[in-house]
């Protein structure tokens, strides 16, 4: 459809689309639509160790889950199974908060 617009009507669709991810919030959203459940059957939990990081990061990094934790994100767990978090350096300087 994109392709059949005329140059003035692209022009139009683009100033929409851009004044609408300008109102896009930078944070994800959350739902209490449906639950999320991943049968792992029998399998041996598997638990990495998180890895070493400077106390720079390691601050960015608590600040980050205390954020996540606070708007409902993520919620505190007790699982056998556990996975390292990942600071991924961005190209501004700042960090995305990953999960190995």
């Amino acid at each position: 459809v994109i392709n059949t617009l005329q140059s003035t009507e692209r022009k139009v669709l683009d100033a929409i689309v851009s004044k609408g991810m300008k109102s896009l919030e930078d944070s994800p959203g959350i739902t209490t639509k449906i639950m999320h459940n991943i049968d792992v059957g029998s399998s041996v939990p598997i638990k990495q160790r998180s890895y070493n990081y400077s106390p720079k990061v390691l601050e960015i990094m608590h600040s980050e889950l205390d954020k996540m934790l606070e708007s409902g994100v993520v919620e505190p767990s007790h699982s056998a199974w556990a996975s390292p978090v990942v600071m991924v350096g961005k190209g501004d300087s700042s960090y995305r908060f990953c999960i190995d």
